[in-house]
């Protein structure tokens, strides 16, 4: 095979793992909005924080945050938190598992997160 034909070789397989990557990107931006929408029609979800979704092998896991009536019980909290996954199991495709983090409905002015925010690296733009 002559240079020119292993160089076309390269550049296809190259362009295949960059497509492969975008339609990873885009399936996963696409799942973030669906789980937004069906964390949002969850009875006792009063709103949804960060979604993070990943790629497992073939399969996809769920990471949010959840907010809850800050009066709930612990259990009631998780009550909700159950139900929430419950039903992305049913309305995501291919999701293996979601994890979901309720957070008290802010009262008051509280930062429920002030202590480990200290512990984390700060986010900034990019240039």
């Amino acid at each position: 095979m002559d240079d020119a034909m292993e160089g076309s070789r390269e550049g296809m397989r190259a362009l295949g793992v960059s497509l492969g990557v975008l339609g990873a990107t885009t399936v996963i931006q696409g799942t973030v909005v669906a789980v937004e929408r069906v964390l949002g029609g969850v009875e006792g979800v009063r709103g949804v924080g960060p979604v993070r979704v990943r790629w497992v092998g073939h399969r996809l896991r769920v990471e949010a945050d959840i907010v809850v009536d800050a009066r709930l019980s612990v259990v009631a909290a998780h009550e909700v938190a159950v139900a929430a996954e419950h039903a992305l199991l049913h309305r995501v495709p291919r999701l293996a598992a979601a994890t979901l983090h309720p957070d008290p409905e802010e009262t008051g002015g509280a930062d429920h997160h002030a202590v480990p925010a200290g512990h984390r690296p700060a986010v900034s733009a990019p240039p």
